[in-house]
């Protein structure tokens, strides 16, 4: 192929890393905040102190989720 650029895995940095205490996933809060909190009201107005696990639906207080 000529001009076609290799392409290299995908790397994803995990900054604030959470695990979820019911599937044990382990996520990102800004990805948390992007795939689980798209239809929830309270979203557009920030942080409401809530996560929901991307995998398994669980969702709690910011706390219950363990730092990794």
């Amino acid at each position: 192929m000529t001009g076609s650029k290799s392409r290299q895995p995908h790397t994803v940095l995990i900054m604030n890393k959470l695990c979820c205490p019911k599937c044990g996933m382990i996520f990102d809060i800004m990805y948390a905040r992007t795939a689980s909190c798209m239809g929830c009201p309270m979203s557009t107005f920030g942080e409401c102190g809530y996560v929901k696990c991307p995998r398994c639906g669980y969702e709690g207080k910011y706390e219950e989720f363990t730092f990794t």
